[in-house]
């Protein structure tokens, strides 16, 4: 199996991805991005693809393609692309996602939470690190998956990825199997040890849906233990941008997060709006740059505090939580 690298998803990247492969490859795995409509399009004979995966139809990168029936207009180029044999795995929990059924010569394979999904989980349950387990289920057949990585959110991508291998001829115990051993890739979820505190690396992106899945991630892991979440701003939220931010800040608030330091003036919208819903004094902090708030982190953060570090990619704020994770930082 061939993958793609990082976020090589654009047609200098998903060339890239397909020079990977040899005479010896069995699946290819193509990340396929879009800066706007025509862009799939554009790459879809060049990828000709036997399965198209499409998870979500979200906010993210939205100040490109102006709303969210563009955005869903664009990743239904990719279902489009399938010839006639070919499988579209969709999000059967997302409404947009569900309706690209409509847009596709190729046989449908649903994933979700829904019972009418072909591929779905039921009884999950999140242990002390926020790791789900829970029933996967297709036909007649069940097995039990542990994933890794923390975040109910997972979910949805672990019954994307079994619906992806389902299609292309995997047994669901070995899909299972595969699932409970998958990692992420670096600043994606990772979550470090560090004497007794908890550091939730999430900073390679960041958009409202997944910044708001990383949260409630950050609120179950916490048990009661001092939470603090680092948020930078989120990019190319177009006119959405303010609206988007002070969501954020709310969230936080209301699943209880006990700190909160925004980093960045691109940022300031989720501080004010913490503040709005009852976050006062040193409990949000807004940080100018990344080095101060590392230093309020250093000098504020208690023994046993539970931290996540999410912003998108120009922020940079990887490099406060590689900073936490040298311990007695």
């Amino acid at each position: 199996t061939v993958a793609a690298n990082a976020s090589y998803n654009n047609e200098i990247g998903v060339p890239l991805t397909i020079f990977g492969a040899d005479e010896d490859t069995e699946i290819l795995v193509i990340e396929v991005g879009s800066r706007g409509i025509g862009h799939i399009a554009s790459l879809a004979p060049m990828i000709r693809p036997d399965v198209a995966v499409v998870t979500n139809i979200g906010p993210a990168h939205i100040g490109m393609f102006g709303s969210l029936e563009n955005t869903a207009l664009a990743k239904g180029e990719l279902v489009e692309a399938l010839a006639p044999e070919g499988t579209a795995v969709l999000n059967v929990d997302d409404p947009r996602v569900d309706a690209l059924v409509a847009r596709t010569r190729g046989h449908v394979v649903s994933f979700g939470r829904a019972a009418s999904a072909d591929v779905r989980a039921e009884g999950v349950s999140l242990d002390d690190d926020a790791r789900a387990t829970f029933t996967l289920l297709a036909g007649d057949e069940r097995a039990r998956v542990t994933l890794r990585m923390p975040g109910e959110h997972m979910v949805s991508n672990a019954l994307a990825a079994a619906a992806a291998a389902r299609s292309a001829g995997v047994s669901l115990q070995g899909t299972a199997d595969g699932l409970a051993r998958a990692e992420g890739s670096a600043w994606r979820m990772e979550l470090h040890d560090v004497g007794g505190r908890r550091i939730l690396n999430d900073a390679y992106n960041a958009n409202p849906d997944s910044t708001a899945a990383a949260l409630k991630a950050l609120a179950a892991m916490a048990r009661g233990r001092p939470s603090w979440a680092v948020l930078g701003p989120m990019a190319e939220l177009g006119d959405e941008t303010i609206a988007a931010h002070d969501r954020v800040g709310r969230l936080a608030v209301r699943l209880g997060v006990t700190h909160l330091v925004t980093v960045g003036e691109d940022a300031r919208a989720v501080h004010e709006a913490a503040r709005q819903e009852g976050m006062f004094g040193g409990e949000a902090i807004f940080a100018a740059t990344i080095d101060d708030a590392i230093a309020v982190l250093r000098a504020r953060m208690e023994p046993d505090a539970v931290v996540l570090v999410k912003a998108s990619r120009a922020a940079g704020l990887e490099r406060v939580a590689l900073a936490l994770e040298v311990p007695d930082a």
